[in-house]
């Protein structure tokens, strides 16, 4: 199931990876400055919007298989 997620996101992003993801180093002040000001708001919530939808199609597949 979890497979099944983690291939379904690579698939559509390239990546699971924050780093590879933003192109960003969140570790640092300036990675992240620039992460708040251009990545946030606008390339990560696609990102999330899609793992919460594709977690809500898988899980009903694994209650009915239990």
């Amino acid at each position: 199931m979890v497979d099944k997620y983690v291939t379904q996101f690579r698939n559509r992003f390239g990546s699971v990876n924050c780093r590879e993801l933003t192109g960003l180093d969140l570790k640092t002040p300036e990675g992240l400055k620039e992460y708040s000001a251009r990545v946030h708001d606008y390339t990560c919530a696609e990102r999330l919007r899609f793992a919460v939808e594709k977690a809500l199609e898988i899980l009903p597949e694994r209650i009915k298989q239990t």
